[in-house]
């Protein structure tokens, strides 16, 4: 049985953030590790602010479109954009340097990321940071013969990843200890009950502390965190942190329906 979340102006806010300051700091970080932009392009302060002010402006003309999110009110269209603003500003009075070539799109990534960071910490207790190991015996144990292309490979970890290392579950480690994600099973997303049940976890109706979370959108499922003592989640958000956060406060395409699952 789940639970259905509701739309809210805090969910609002997070998914347009996310969706849009991800999207121009992929881009800035595409233009940094293109090989030509080491060497054909020299940036002094001035040309270099004038590039922060084109991302800006483009951030917030995405922001004002509302594209994605008609329900993003004007107020806090505006407090995002002044947010933003306040941290473009920083980075370029820190730019005393007029020489720049790759470093200024690090630094516009970066614009992007503190960005997310401070809307997404607003209302978040706990900050952790997700350390995944496993010595080369427990892989040998298990039978897993890719120890040393894990070490040599190591990607980003995500939150299935982290929920199930977290549950110390033994059929998820050579998903988790794998370099290529995409190697997880399908059903684990499209027929979650069912491919739970047969790892051993029951659903339940009322979660206690250390429950798996699964947030589901039309049936499949998008993200994956554990329940805690206080009624709270922890969970990874994407490539980004990990956070204990309230129940809804998820991004809506992370789906609106909750489902809790317990080892039997």
């Amino acid at each position: 049985m789940s639970i259905h979340l509701q739309v809210n102006q805090r969910r609002m806010t997070l998914s347009a953030v996310e969706q849009i300051s991800s999207h121009y700091r992929f881009m800035a970080e595409g233009i940094a590790s293109d090989s030509t932009t080491r060497y054909s392009n020299v940036w002094g302060k001035d040309s270099a602010t004038k590039q922060i002010e084109w991302f800006a402006d483009y951030f917030k003309s995405m922001l004002g479109e509302q594209k994605f999110y008609k329900n993003l009110n004007q107020e806090e269209e505006l407090r995002i954009a002044i947010k933003f603003d306040n941290i473009s500003k920083i980075t370029i009075s820190q730019l005393d340097d007029n020489n720049l070539r790759v470093d200024l799109f690090n630094k516009i990534a970066g614009i992007f990321k503190t960005l997310f960071d401070e809307i997404l910490f607003e209302n978040q207790s706990i900050i952790l940071q997700p350390t995944f190991s496993l010595s080369e015996k427990a892989f040998e144990t298990l039978k897993m013969p890719n120890y040393q292309e894990y070490t040599d490979n190591k990607r980003f970890s995500v939150c299935y990843d982290f929920a199930f290392y977290q549950l110390n579950e033994e059929k998820s480690f050579p998903y988790i200890f794998n370099s290529k994600p995409a190697q997880w099973p399908a059903d684990l997303f499209n027929d979650t009950i069912n491919f739970l049940n047969k790892w051993g976890y029951d659903e339940v109706k009322e979660p206690s502390s250390g429950d798996l979370v699964v947030y589901s959108l039309k049936g499949i499922a998008q993200h994956f965190g554990i329940w805690t003592h206080d009624g709270n989640v922890i969970s990874k958000l994407g490539m980004n942190h990990v956070v204990k956060h309230p129940i809804d406060e998820i991004i809506l395409g992370y789906g609106d329906d909750v489902n809790f699952f317990r080892k039997s």
